[in-house]
């Protein structure tokens, strides 16, 4: 399936949290599910705009560019206590 731009664009609107993160990021650097889910603060290199992928397809890791529209937002959930950022059971 592949969605139209103002699509892509509805879905990121409706999203927030950590899960609009990760879809953000997803859109944004190209990165995999698992490179996504496995990813840390610490992966995250703020400065030069770089986020480390690790143990990716065939368990290698990468480095791939963090876009300045999602810089924003990945610092404020790197800030946010991550008790708040959980859906309640």
């Amino acid at each position: 399936m592949v969605l139209a731009v103002d699509e892509v664009s509805g879905l990121l609107d409706r999203t927030s949290g950590t899960g609009g993160l990760i879809l953000r990021l997803l859109h944004g650097t190209g990165m995999r599910v698992m490179e996504c889910l496995r990813l840390r603060v610490k992966d995250v290199n703020f400065v030069n705009r770089e986020i480390a992928a690790r143990k990716g397809k065939v368990s290698k890791d990468r480095v791939t560019m963090l876009p300045a529209r999602r810089v924003a937002s990945a610092c404020g959930m790197a800030t946010t206590p991550i008790s708040s950022r959980l859906a309640p059971i």
